[in-house]
């Protein structure tokens, strides 16, 4: 079941300006030694924030572009991060509802672009995140 509180938390980040929005990996270091984050790559970073014990090491892609590995991962949700965010272990790409569809996550943020802010909406409505059911962990 989607904990709320987490994703309202992943909402807020997306929200707040702090990451650089990229495509294709979930997060890229870039020549100045920034990093650019997928929507999912956010989730990571906001789920490590929250004390989320997550193995982060840099690596490289297929193409040799220097990523953030997430555990295993740099294209998907970790389980680890699946399960923060009560997402299921199926939801290695979750879907929210964009014009009447269920569109996967990363379409969303590498194909259509949206913003992270419109990301956001799209998570928050979704996810019903602005219905007031009591905030407890786990709750649907």
């Amino acid at each position: 079941m989607i904990n709320k509180v987490n994703m309202r938390k992943v909402v807020a980040a997306l929200r707040s300006g702090q990451f650089k929005q990229d495509q294709g990996r979930l997060a890229r270091r870039l020549p100045d030694g920034t990093v650019a984050y997928c929507c999912m790559g956010v989730f990571c970073e906001v789920a490590l924030a929250d004390g989320l014990n997550l193995d982060v090491t840099d690596d490289h892609d297929s193409m040799g572009g220097p990523v953030k590995k997430f555990d295993t991962e740099i294209l998907f949700l970790p389980p680890l991060v699946r399960d923060w965010a009560g997402l299921g272990l199926q939801e290695y790409d979750p879907r929210v509802e964009h014009h009447s569809e269920l569109v996967r996550l990363s379409v969303i943020n590498d194909e259509f672009r949206l913003p992270f802010t419109v990301v956001a909406d799209l998570i928050e409505k979704h996810y019903k995140l602005l219905e007031d059911d009591g905030d407890a962990p786990g709750t649907d």
